[in-house]
């Protein structure tokens, strides 16, 4: 896999293709309007006074110890990262990978959905001198990684929660359990088996890629060693944003607790990496506003709570714009694929 990726995914040497620029246009107006009505359907609805009036009363030690954890994430995600990376024998420093990813936060948060994030740690990942084929795996298997620690989360946690909701709530949650425990499972077998692909089928570029893939799933899940670090880091992480929401709640005054944080936060946090939006706003608003409603929460409670979190990630995510103003554009040599 000897291609090259661009010198820089914001350059203007970029050769200018007016399609491409309409259709990235008229994706990001896709987003935007998604976002717009979202929110507006939520203005609509709640009681657009009472949310900025719990905001303005939130407690100043919340944000300070939320402010506080969400700076940990950055720690837990670069470690989640180093994991997959030296499972699939294409390790970085700690210091690389946590620039890295600090920038690619910061991207996730003023590109118009996360995945625009990832692009960029791919590209910067590149650069400090990962093959294109390490680059790429890196952040899918990262991402599948960080996926089979939400399932793990949710499928313990489910029961605990389900005794706390409305019997009618609860008969439909109850089968997430086994859902999510046998997605844990499914997930990085599926992709395992791709590497037994019939060799006929690999002279596709698709399959080719698909296979190589799956030759990196297997280091990564199939040796426990390896899979034990990336599921920790991964769970970590989705208790660390729970504490992040449950702490921001407090400040709040909202009653809630942290099982129902753990349960409902990741779910929430999986939806809203779905690239339908600006940065999830909206879409994390409106499932915010749905998932605690289950447990009792108002609307207006539930609204002030995922504005909050949201303008947290945003303000934490900013030490990522400085660091890619003074990062070194300078391109190393790649090793080859």
């Amino acid at each position: 896999m000897n291609e090259r990726l661009p010198d820089s995914p914001f350059g203007n040497d970029a050769p200018k293709d007016g399609a491409a620029s309409l259709r990235a246009w008229l994706g990001f107006l896709l987003k935007f309007g998604i976002s717009a009505a979202l929110i507006g359907f939520l203005l609509v609805k709640v009681d657009v006074e009472a949310v900025a009036h719990q905001l303005a009363g939130i407690a100043p030690w919340a944000i300070a110890v939320a402010f506080v954890l969400a700076l940990a994430q950055a720690v837990i995600c670069t470690e989640r990262w180093r994991a997959v990376l030296n499972a699939i024998d294409a390790p970085l420093g700690f210091v690389v990978v946590f620039v890295i990813f600090v920038i690619g936060a910061f991207f996730s948060q003023v590109l118009p959905s996360s995945v625009g994030g990832d692009a960029v740690r791919m590209y910067k990942a590149y650069r400090a001198g990962l093959t294109v084929a390490a680059a790429v795996h890196g952040i899918v298997l990262e991402r599948v990684a960080t996926i089979c620690g939400l399932a793990i989360v949710v499928a313990v946690g489910l029961p605990w929660f389900v005794s706390r909701v409305e019997p009618d709530v609860a008969a439909w949650m109850e089968p997430l359990v086994v859902l999510f425990g046998i997605g844990a499972i499914v997930g990085p077998v599926v992709l395992i088996l791709l590497e037994r692909l019939p060799a006929s089928l690999k002279r596709w570029r698709l399959v080719g890629w698909a296979a190589r893939l799956g030759t990196d799933a297997r280091l990564l899940f199939a040796r426990p060693r390896h899979a034990a670090w990336a599921l920790a880091w991964s769970i970590a992480g989705h208790v660390n944003l729970s504490i992040v929401v449950c702490v921001l709640s407090i400040g709040l005054g909202i009653d809630v607790d942290l099982i129902d944080c753990i349960v409902l936060v990741p779910l929430i946090l999986l939806i809203t990496v779905l690239p339908v939006s600006i940065a999830g706003w909206g879409v994390r608003e409106v499932s915010m506003v749905t998932a605690f409603g289950f447990v009792g929460v108002s609307e207006e409670s539930a609204l002030a709570l995922s504005v909050g979190f949201g303008l947290l990630g945003a303000l934490a995510a900013l030490p990522g714009g400085l660091l890619w103003l003074r990062s070194d554009r300078s391109t190393k040599s790649p090793r080859r694929a």
